[in-house]
């Protein structure tokens, strides 16, 4: 049974509203973070059938705070495309990629991602860390741009990238 049918007609009347209401700073917030609209739209869509398969856990909430879920809900699975988009990334993307980077430990986490273990890299990072160095090397976003993608300051991100690096040089020189 999907999960549209499962709900009763003021449930989906709710959800209707919150979709028309939300729906172009929901949108907004996909296509800010993919920069493709059929992949906004999806992650919309994929949002909403999740609001409805957890509706009854969330219908309490006001609306402000189902604008606030809907919002986190969109975020994370924007995210979720990104990362992947980056799985499958072509090795000359790759290249392209990497050459911007700071040299240092950069230069072994392209080696290391084109032997593909840098996925293996990647999974040591917490999900945080992970968020944005993909978003930081693999989709060329700014400090500033990932700040607001993730909706954290400018400073939890340039903590974040430090610590990435901090840990995968630890993690090479074993």
């Amino acid at each position: 049974m999907s999960p549209f049918a499962r709900l009763s007609e003021e449930q989906r009347e709710q959800i209707r509203e919150i979709y028309e209401k939300n729906y172009i700073k929901l949108y907004q917030k996909a296509y800010g973070i993919l920069n493709h609209s059929e992949d906004a739209e999806d992650v919309l869509h994929d949002s909403i059938i999740k609001l409805m398969e957890h509706y009854e856990k969330y219908q309490h909430l006001d609306n402000e705070k189902m604008t606030a879920l809907c919002k986190t809900i969109v975020k994370n699975r924007s995210i979720d495309i990104l990362r992947q988009r980056c799985r499958f990334v072509d090795r000359k993307e790759i290249e392209t990629l990497w050459d911007k980077t700071e040299p240092d430990v950069y230069s072994h986490i392209k080696k290391k991602y084109e032997e593909e273990w840098f996925r293996e890299e990647l999974e040591i990072l917490s999900q945080p860390l992970q968020e944005v160095v993909v978003l930081k090397y693999c989709y060329e976003y700014r400090n500033p741009e990932i700040a607001k993608i993730l909706g954290v300051t400018l400073r939890t991100v340039e903590m974040r990238l430090e610590r990435a690096k901090q840990r995968i040089r630890r993690e090479t020189e074993d």
